[in-house]
């Protein structure tokens, strides 16, 4: 079943409480792949510079600044 909306969210809720539903739809689409995570190795330079920005990062550019307010902005208008 492909869900459609909230209506259909509550529905599969519902049908998974009263125990419907034990397992997953084998035929479902995934709505999400997982990946394994990656491991990156840094040099010990690199390290340091990745240290340092955590510490002491840099201040936001006027792009960064603007792109914060867009957000902001989206945020509030769907609350």
């Amino acid at each position: 079943m492909k869900i459609q909306s909230m209506a259909d969210v509550e529905s599969e809720m519902r049908k998974v409480a009263r125990g419907e539903i034990t397992s997953p739809d084998d035929t479902a689409e995934p709505s999400m792949e997982f990946r394994a995570p990656e491991r990156l190795t840094l040099s010990p330079e690199d390290q340091c510079a990745l240290a340092e920005a955590l510490i002491n990062p840099p201040e936001p550019t006027a792009g960064l600044r603007r792109a914060a307010q867009a957000h902001h902005r989206l945020i509030k208008e769907t609350r």
